[in-house]
């Protein structure tokens, strides 16, 4: 019972090993949420592409993101594909957006070529065998400087034959050279657009110059072979032979089947051969300003946490917010400016928060955050101190009560006078009765 446990427990973490870091990848999409929702690490006009390899740097794989405005990259983001944390590490960084940006600018520039009927782009299986097939052809070529060697009576054109023969062989060597090196660059560009690892973006690179440097050695030797059998049949075309030996030597002297088109494949390995060079300067040269912009990036998104983001310095009883930004603009509402008491810190922060805006929105990220902690600061300063204390005020003052007693008053004796005017109306008429009739006071003049 006991080794079965032991065998379940072992198949377990068998399985754990060999599945959990499956389970723990990083996604692309997640990598370029890091960059894009979780942190402001981004410009308005810009839009972060999200990558279709993993870059390989010391046997570790990473994502790399590149932001770009218009297609053209301005800046590169390096995300770990098995924990989700951003690189920050300035060597790291540095291989990674190397390998992204020549990776990135190679496929863009072999894109274009492809929609470029004038552009020949070599380093492909076609021309591979087109090289093969070139060598062989001028393997073969040796056997009609054979035939003129022994056929033409002229030692001269004998000897010059035969001295050809040599360069014959090296150029079929060269060609044979050619097509195993582009074999072996298109082999390797595979593997390298599959899996592209840091550590092999130079050799990519001299892949392509070891298929430039062997064409270009082959078109010296054929333009040198060519010049020697014009001087070859200008021999024959002055030798003592027959008319028809001298026809028959000179056209096996014509240089092999498709000789003629080396030039033409020199010249597109030039052009190649301009653009990959060009490529290779422009990633080195950008390459500085990519680092340096991805540490730029990093101040603006610590700059934006502190101003706007739920920043951990702002106490949570601060005016009732986590962000400093919320409680700066309640603090100087035109509403309530008048209500705190510490008028001095309330100017001092009213400043400090406009030039922490200012600097910000001019990319003067570490001014943001100087002037950032000083807005912190004088809010707390200015809610520390609290707000200007009003006494309550009487309801109805005392002149105002005095009036109403008057006012009371004087309605009071109104309302007794109407109700009591029938007796008040007889006080006002002597010697009349209430019916109407005159009464006798008794004191009238004799």
């Amino acid at each position: 019972m006991q080794r079965n446990k032991t065998l379940v427990l072992s198949a377990l973490l068998a399985f754990i090993c060999l599945f959990g870091p499956v389970y723990a990848a990083v996604s692309s999409g997640e990598a370029v949420k890091l960059i894009t929702e979780e942190n402001r690490f981004l410009l308005d006009n810009e839009e972060a592409k999200q990558p279709n390899y993993k870059f390989l740097h010391h046997g570790k794989p990473y994502w790399v993101i590149p932001v770009v405005v218009e297609e053209d990259p301005v800046a590169y983001f390096a995300v770990s594909a098995s924990e989700k944390e951003l690189v920050t590490d300035g060597l790291t960084n540095r291989a990674l957006f190397k390998a992204s940006d020549f990776l990135r600018e190679f496929l863009r520039e072999k894109e274009r070529a492809s929609k470029n009927t004038q552009v020949t782009w070599l380093v492909t299986s076609k021309y591979a065998r087109v090289f093969d097939s070139l060598s062989r052809l001028i393997a073969d070529e040796v056997f009609e400087l054979n035939t003129i060697a022994t056929t033409a009576d002229d030692p001269k054109i004998s000897s010059m034959a035969s001295t050809q023969k040599s360069s014959l062989g090296i150029m079929s060597d060269l060609a044979e050279e050619i097509s195993a090196s582009i074999d072996e660059a298109t082999s390797f560009e595979s593997e390298f657009t599959t899996t592209p690892d840091t550590a092999k973006v130079e050799e990519f690179q001299k892949k392509f110059a070891a298929v430039f440097g062997a064409l270009f050695q082959l078109e010296d030797k054929a333009l040198d072979y060519r010049s020697k059998i014009a001087e070859l049949k200008r021999l024959i075309s002055l030798s003592e032979a027959e008319p028809d030996a001298k026809s028959y030597m000179i056209k096996l002297a014509d240089p092999p089947e498709n000789f003629n088109e080396i030039g033409n494949l020199a010249l597109s390995g030039k052009e190649l051969q301009e653009v990959m060079d060009k490529l290779g300067t422009r990633v080195d040269a950008r390459l500085d300003g990519f680092v340096n912009e991805f540490t730029q990036r990093l101040e603006r998104n610590k700059a934006y946490t502190y101003l706007y983001g739920a920043n951990p310095e702002v106490p949570k009883a601060m005016a009732g917010y986590s962000d400093l930004r919320s409680a700066a603009l309640f603090i100087l509402k035109p509403e309530n400016k008048s209500a705190w008491l510490d008028q001095a810190g309330l100017n001092r922060l009213d400043d400090s928060w406009r030039n922490a805006e200012n600097s910000y929105k001019k990319a003067d990220y570490a001014k943001a955050l100087i002037y950032g902690a000083d807005s912190l600061k004088y809010a707390k300063q200015v809610l520390g101190k609290g707000v200007v204390k009003i006494e309550d005020k009487p309801l109805f003052s005392d002149q105002l009560l005095q009036q109403l007693v008057l006012g009371l008053g004087g309605l009071l004796i109104l309302i007794f006078l109407f109700k009591n005017r029938g007796k008040l109306g007889g006080l006002l008429s002597p010697g009349q009765a209430e019916d109407g009739e005159k009464i006798d006071l008794g004191w009238r003049n004799a």
